[in-house]
């Protein structure tokens, strides 16, 4: 569905199966302003219509966030820690170091624009942004209040197992998770 910010009047494509039928609210990329998303019922997207950029929904509805919450809880357990033979690494696909590669060397790995282990020259990623979190062979990703939020596979997340091959994003920066 089109849908045109009120602030900036910058217009995005959302698709309808991420809108719920009680709708959201979410935050414009490009100046903040919220904007409030219904789907109409009889508004009918078209996969080749293009109104320009593609908004990623910034946060999980409450009642997402306490089932990602609760997902991810009960799936780790102890403390986080690295197990031999298993490498995490991410790498930056798209942003100011494109191409960077970047070793999760430590159980917790915090992401930020300063103060952490995987530094990003990105003014749109928070000081302490998120955190790369290794239980075993489980992996994990966790927001840590940032202003822009963080996300997974383009949905905004608070925290979530991860998978070789998914995409994060924070801020303007984009990274690829690698396993072996």
């Amino acid at each position: 569905m089109k849908v045109a910010c009120p602030g900036c009047h910058s217009v995005y494509n959302v698709k309808d199966e991420l809108v719920p039928v009680s709708g959201i609210r979410t935050k414009c990329p490009k100046c903040s302003e919220f904007i409030t998303i219904v789907p109409e019922p009889s508004e009918v997207s078209s996969p080749e219509a293009d109104y320009g950029h593609t908004m990623i929904l910034f946060n999980p509805l409450p009642a997402q966030e306490d089932d990602q919450l609760k997902e991810v809880k009960s799936g780790v357990s102890g403390e986080p820690r690295i197990i031999p033979g298993l490498k995490v690494a991410v790498e930056e696909t798209d942003g100011y170091s494109r191409g960077k590669r970047y070793a999760i060397v430590k159980p917790v790995t915090i992401i930020g624009r300063s103060k952490s282990e995987i530094l990003l020259d990105d003014p749109e990623v928070s000081r302490r942004h998120a955190t790369i979190e290794v239980y075993g062979e489980k992996v994990i990703i966790k927001d840590l209040g940032s202003t822009n939020g963080t996300f997974l596979n383009g949905l905004g997340i608070k925290m979530a197992f991860v998978n070789d091959g998914d995409v994060v994003q924070v801020g303007n920066t984009t990274l690829k998770v690698r396993f072996s």
